[in-house]
């Protein structure tokens, strides 16, 4: 549970120290006696010092049977099964890739619960990285006439006729040539050589001599069927080199000095083979954002053939080469809004000299005025953010590469960042590796809150190393990623699933397990301490030896690991159906002091009653046939009894989805403290000491036994149950209400779903919560324009 819960387990180890030391402190003129006890004990040490130190030493050794110490074995076995239950969760399973979940730690499970803020990689995350050649805009004219999903949308809310008469053009193109992974291109204009009629048909063939020419790609050739297949770095390469192929300019060989064409020749309409000499190449990189390389052709023409991003090409244009560019940026823009990927290609010829002192003329671009501006136009932001009659829950902020790395200086970078978590959503566009980690360290270091990470890809991993959770996905761009990441999963969509799903449930396990740890032990424990206080803090246990260690092994483990495995609040139907239960981990209202401490209250409240109980029942009556009064064995053994059946009855009473597993472990611990008792009694009076016989021949002959312990655990669950009923009833959490909704099979009731969400939600400043304000206020419209 992040650093709060960290802190708080650095507490919990003091609670065992505050009874130790409190029984040190004896009334020095106290006496103690009796059947029950097997010695008389003065308290009148005159070395009260010294004394105070040995039963100091006494009190914490039979104390520390109950502290956070016997909590992590638990602890790390239930983290281990949680890690396999994402494993083998087959709803997160690929099967086209046989890729499924997996978590490559499991000291996160609980924090996946939390998540307040999401960072993700975009291209092969956000997008499954298969890339498709699907529209081109060459000399300033478009081609292309396939349409995407987004279109469609957009289309369908303008209530526009484009999906339907551009859908029939592109059916009828589809139906003329087969499907080609890759190329999802159709223009009878470009496509079949048809190129050579237009226009400008010598700016297209430079076009595809440069998608062609202009990769690291490497050409395999199938020995059977002699076709060409194509190893590229990324999936765009391997689509620009595919479209270039169907277009008539296919790449069949590369050597270390040439790279070789089979090009649609436009005098003699026929396919030639030309190579051409390889002399640099300029790969891409996240600084450049771009890739060169420079050839000479079989005229002995020196060609810089350039492609990267819109951002960095256009800038760089000559002023003889800007004749397409406002109609190409437009054309860019309308791509970008279909939800398309976007490069900007360009060439130029070379003299030689220009190429001979090509190395020495790197400029490097500054612009001093530029820092200043960024700062100013995150401060306007601002005020427009509190001014505007628009709410930051509909907002959002996207902010390029260039002029993040002047957000990112420790001057600005804190206004950056209350801009940035008063938006619903941040894009950063065109950002470099360490962008990414700097942004993710920035969130999750300022604001304090679990941040997720998602990427596919080697720029990704300094992202992924520096939030809280690291999530990797296993796409097409290497195994870096998933190797730098806590959980490992094939797809983006599975996140959902991960953390609506396993993040709740995982969150609400650990939480309810700590809590009912603490319980337990506190019953137990103060039952202890209790008959310290009444034996006038002599030393003198209540408990059999053997009692004492097996209580957290046994008697009580089992159901705790019951609990911490398999408990549902909710199904993972209604976890996804409604993913605002999410927010009781972003808003950690399961683990909260108040939550904590409530359940300290009931475990006081457990031993007070279980103790009195049995003392005031117990003590100086006539417990035998022959009248002999109850002794300290009968009364630990009674009380622990009592101790068992409270705490594994109150378990029963937290658990919220039962299988024969949770029945098993409840009823069997309850059962194998029987077992035991038997068993451990009829041993030798040597090891059994005052076990011995007490079950048989004492208490379960006895009807006051069986009756003070029907009782005690009556008196000491009713508190509890008295309290969830009202707090259920009248106070219910998010996914007690959740709960209602099942309960009376109005899941499908929009308006009472509605009532749900208002009463639960509480606003902060999570994207979610945003995102849902966003989404109301959208369809509150709709209903409106509807009408």
């Amino acid at each position: 549970m992040g650093s709060g819960r960290r802190r708080r387990k650095q507490h919990f180890r003091r609670i065992h120290a505050f009874p130790c030391g409190r029984a040190s402190f004896k009334d020095e003129h106290s006496l103690i006696g009796g059947p029950g006890f097997s010695r008389v004990v003065y308290c009148n040490d005159p070395d009260s010092f010294e004394a105070s130190l040995l039963n100091y030493g006494g009190n914490y050794v039979k104390t520390s049977k109950y502290t956070v110490a016997s909590f992590f074995p638990k602890s790390l076995f239930e983290q281990f099964r949680r890690s396999a239950f994402i494993n083998q969760d087959q709803h997160m399973y690929h099967e086209e890739t046989d890729k499924p979940a997996h978590a490559r730690t499991s000291n996160l499970n609980e924090e996946l619960g939390q998540v307040d803020t999401i960072l993700s990689d975009k291209t092969g995350t956000l997008t499954c990285n298969s890339m498709e050649f699907i529209k081109c805009s060459v000399g300033g004219t478009a081609y292309g006439r396939g349409i995407t999903e987004v279109e469609r949308a957009l289309a369908r809310r303008k209530e526009s006729t484009l999906p339907q008469k551009l859908g029939a053009d592109y059916a009828r193109l589809s139906g003329e040539k087969t499907f080609v992974k890759g190329f999802n291109f159709k223009d009878e204009r470009i496509m079949d050589g048809n190129w050579v009629n237009e226009p400008r048909a010598n700016v297209i063939q430079k076009f595809l001599q440069l998608l062609a020419i202009c990769h690291t790609a490497l050409p395999e050739i199938d020995e059977e069927t002699g076709k060409i297949s194509y190893e590229a770095e990324s999936p765009d390469e391997a689509a620009f080199v595919i479209a270039a192929r169907e277009f008539g300019f296919e790449f069949y060989e590369r050597t270390q000095t040439s790279i070789s064409l089979r090009e649609f020749d436009p005098t003699s309409a026929k396919k030639v083979e030309r190579s051409y000499q390889l002399l640099d190449v300029l790969e891409f990189n996240s600084t450049r954002k771009r890739m060169s390389v420079i050839v000479r052709d079989a005229k002995g023409k020196l060609l810089l053939l350039c492609k990267g991003a819109d951002s960095v090409m256009f800038e760089r244009l000559a002023k003889n080469g800007s004749e397409f560019e406002e109609q190409t940026k437009v054309h860019i823009n309308e791509y970008a809004d279909a939800g398309l990927r976007t490069l900007v290609l360009a060439y130029r010829e070379l003299k030689e000299e220009e190429f001979n002192a090509f190395h020495q003329e790197f400029i490097k671009a500054k612009n001093t005025a530029f820092k200043t501006s960024v700062a100013q136009q995150i401060t306007d932001a601002k005020a427009l953010l509190t001014s505007s009659s628009e709410t930051p829950e509909t907002l959002a902020l996207i902010i390029d590469g260039k002029s993040l790395t002047y957000a990112l200086e420790d001057d600005v970078k804190d206004l950056f960042l209350e801009l940035a978590i008063g938006c619903a959503s941040v894009i950063c566009c065109r950002s470099s590796p360490k962008q990414k980690a700097l942004v993710t360290q920035m969130v999750k270091v300022k604001t304090g809150n679990t941040t997720l990470a998602v990427g596919d890809g080697a720029n990704d991993v300094g992202m992924i190393q520096e939030a809280d959770i690291g999530i990797g996905i296993s796409g097409v761009e290497g195994m870096q990623a998933v190797m730098s990441s806590d959980i490992a999963i094939a797809q983006f969509r599975y996140l959902e699933r991960l953390l609506l799903v396993h993040g709740h449930w995982c969150y609400r396990r650990i939480s309810s397990m700590i809590c009912y740890f603490f319980y337990k032990n506190i019953v137990f424990g103060f039952t202890l301490f209790f008959f310290e206080m009444y034996a006038s803090f002599s030393g003198q246990t209540v408990y059999n030896d053997w009692f004492l260690s097996l209580y957290n092994v046994f008697f009580t483990s089992l159901p705790v690991i019951a609990l911490g495995v398999f408990d549902q609040d909710v199904s993972s139907r209604y976890c996804l159906k409604f993913s605002l239960l999410y927010q009781e981990g972003v808003q950690n209202v399961l683990f909260s002091w108040v939550r904590i401490f409530g359940w300290v209250f009931n475990g006081l409240l457990s031993s007070v009653i279980i103790f009195f109980f049995c003392v005031g029942a117990m003590d100086h009556q006539a417990f035998r046939n022959s009248g002999e009064v109850v002794g300290l064995e009968i009364l630990g053994a009674t009380m622990y009894t009592c101790v068992v059946w409270v705490v594994n009855c109150q378990m029963a009473l937290s658990i919220s989805y039962f299988t024969y597993i949770q029945h098993l472990f409840i009823w069997g611990s309850i059962i194998l403290w029987y077992l035991f008792l038997m068993a451990y009694g009829a041993i030798n009076p040597a090891i059994s000491t005052t076990a011995f016989q007490v079950f048989i021949e004492a208490c379960a002959p006895a009807p006051s036994f069986w009756i003070l312990t029907l009782l005690a655990l009556g008196a000491s669950l009713l508190p509890y149950f008295v309290f969830s009923s009202i707090q259920m009833r009248f106070f219910p959490m998010y996914h007690q209400m959740i709960q209602w909704i099942k309960a009376d099979g109005q899941s499908n009731d929009p308006e009472y779903c509605q009532v749900v969400r208002q009463r639960s939600l509480r606003h902060t400043t999570v994207g979610y919560t945003a995102r849902f304000e966003a989404s109301k206020h959208f369809e509150e419209f709709s209903e409106i324009k509807s009408h």
